[in-house]
C-alpha cells in the first residue's frame, strides 16, 4: 500500500477529499496543509503500529570481526534484537549496549524489529501483509482530527482504528501449544 492511497482514503473519511485530491492533481495549493498533516499522521500511525501492535522484523547477515556489531551498521533502525545466530542456525550469546551489541567475531545472522522510516506522499508503507489500508486510514483520520482539534471526531475514528487492530489480531493465525502427555 502506498502513502498516497491511505491519504486519499483518510481524506475522504475526514471530509477534506476535494482539497487533497485537487492538491495531489496539481490543480491548486489549497489542500497542501491538509495533505501535509495527513502525511504526518500516516507516519505517526505507521510508527505506532510498528512499536505497539505489529512489529516489523528484518534479518541480516553481517561480518563482525571486532566483536562489536554497531547498530548503525544495520540497514534499518533496530528497536529490539530478536536473535543472533551463525549462518547454520546455531544461536550465539550476545550482550546489548547503547551503541553496539557484543557478539563473538565471525559471520552472524541478526533478526530484529525495526522502526519504519519517515515517508513522504510518494512513499510506500513497510506493511505488505497484516495491516490493511482501511486500518491505516482509520488511524490517520483519528490522528488528523486530533491534530486539528476535532476531538469528538478523533474519538470516533480512534474507536474504529482500535476495532480494526482487534480484527487484524483475530485474523492472525493462532499459535498452538503442543499436547502434553501425563503419566
Amino acid at each position: 500500500m502506498t502513502v498516497k492511497e491511505v491519504i486519499v482514503l483518510a481524506a475522504d473519511l475526514v471530509g477534506v477529499s476535494n482539497e487533497v485530491n485537487a492538491f495531489l492533481l496539481g490543480k491548486t495549493d489549497e489542500g497542501e496543509a491538509q495533505t501535509e498533516n495527513l502525511v504526518r499522521a500516516f507516519n505517526l500511525v505507521e510508527h505506532e503500529l510498528a512499536m505497539d501492535y505489529f512489529p516489523l522484523f528484518c534479518r541480516e547477515v553481517l561480518d563482525v570481526w571486532s566483536g562489536k556489531l554497531h547498530y548503525r551498521d544495520l540497514s534499518r533502525a533496530a528497536v529490539r534484537i530478536s536473535s543472533v545466530a551463525r549462518e547454520n542456525g546455531d544461536k550465539i550469546p550476545y550482550k546489548i549496549f547503547s551503541e553496539y551489541m557484543q557478539v563473538d567475531p565471525g559471520k552472524v545472522v541478526v533478526e530484529y524489529a525495526y522502526a519504519p522510516v519517515v515517508k513522504d506522499i510518494n512513499g510506500e508503507s513497510d506493511y505488505l501483509i497484516g495491516v490493511t489500508d482501511r486500518l491505516m486510514a482509520f488511524g490517520v483520520a483519528a490522528e488528523y482530527c486530533f491534530m486539528n482539534g476535532l476531538y469528538g471526531e478523533a474519538e470516533v475514528w480512534d474507536k474504529k482504528y482500535k476495532a480494526e487492530i482487534a480484527n487484524a489480531y483475530r485474523n492472525r493465525p493462532s499459535k498452538s501449544i503442543k499436547e502434553r502427555r501425563w503419566i
